[in-house]
């Protein structure tokens, strides 16, 4: 699966445009990979979010409407912290992942 970086369309195969050009030198052939949709160049990978199973650019986590639920949830949770319960928080985490939070004391 790929992704136009775009438009934001995602598509299983680009289209090709292929040609000469003699500007480059005599007999120079390209091959160019092209969004289907909008026709632009800039596609990269494409993955599966692992949340909602919904198609996402390579290389990130989540997917931007999983990782805005996430935030979303998140947020929620923090803003019913008390002051001191931020500060102890902010200790465990001090450079630390929240993956390691069985080691919290």
């Amino acid at each position: 699966m790929k992704h136009c970086q775009i438009c934001n369309a995602y598509f299983d195969a680009p289209m090709v445009r292929e040609g000469t050009d003699p500007t480059v030198f005599p007999g120079y052939r390209y091959r160019e990979e092209l969004c289907p949709v909008c026709g632009q160049s800039y596609i990269e990978d494409a993955a599966v979010c692992p949340i909602c199973k919904d198609y996402m650019p390579a290389g990130v986590i989540l997917c931007k409407s999983c990782r805005r639920s996430l935030l979303s949830r998140f947020r929620g949770f923090a803003d019913t912290l008390r002051e001191e319960e931020e500060d102890q928080l902010d200790e465990w985490l001090d450079g630390r992942s929240i993956k390691e939070r069985s080691e919290f004391r």
